[in-house]
């Protein structure tokens, strides 16, 4: 425990955003980006680079970290490169750079994240209880790749996945809550998935 701020890092970094949820946190670096008023008007660039570095707890496989499944993350790590579906075959050859997916939010329930690519895209990863990574079931996978805690015997998503019932849908803003997530799009339209005990999804019932 901490009871005072303490400087965590960032000097020389072209550090954007930054979220806290659950017991985890992140930050996105931006790459080419001079000033915060550069990052504000990202939206008239076709193309950006970042980088997300993730810490806190990884039990669900919800930091998505390069190398590593241990179930707490201590200091700011690099997240997994993240390729477009139909370009992932390209991720392992001399275009890498072109295909890769750059997030501009990521957004933290309890033990699962969500990231909001430069284009619209979503993306989910951590635990699928409830259905809070909006895959369709309760223990998806991501290219086969599924993890459970040694803690909690719960199924998760140790690679980010793109959520395909939004694949033509331009969303402009996410938000989670412990266990459901919201997804804004440009044109205005809301939608919600995940745990609904208090109503939470707004779609009239708490089932």
């Amino acid at each position: 425990e901490r009871l005072m701020p303490r400087y965590v890092g960032g000097d020389g970094a072209s550090i954007v955003s930054i979220s806290a949820g659950g017991m985890q946190s992140a930050a996105i670096v931006a790459y080419h980006m001079k000033s915060s008023s550069d990052w504000e008007k990202r939206h008239l660039l076709k193309d950006i680079t970042t980088r997300v570095f993730r810490w806190g707890s990884n039990r669900h496989g919800q930091c998505a970290v390069e190398g590593g499944k241990s179930n707490a993350v201590a200091y700011p790590t690099p997240m997994v490169d993240v390729y477009h579906p139909e370009n992932a075959t390209a991720s392992q050859g001399a275009n890498k750079a072109i295909v890769s997916s750059n997030f501009v939010e990521i957004a933290l329930g309890k033990s699962h994240a969500v990231g909001l690519t430069h284009h619209g895209e979503v993306y989910s990863w951590g635990s699928t209880a409830a259905g809070r990574c909006g895959h369709g079931d309760r223990h998806s996978t991501s290219n086969g790749i599924a993890i459970k805690s040694a803690l909690k015997m719960r199924t998760g998503l140790s690679l980010p996945k793109r959520i395909e019932a939004l694949r033509n849908v331009k969303i402009a803003k996410i938000s989670c809550g412990d266990a459901h997530t919201l997804a804004l799009s440009g044109s205005g339209r809301v939608f919600s998935w995940g745990y609904n005990s208090s109503g939470q999804l707004g779609v009239g019932h708490t089932m």
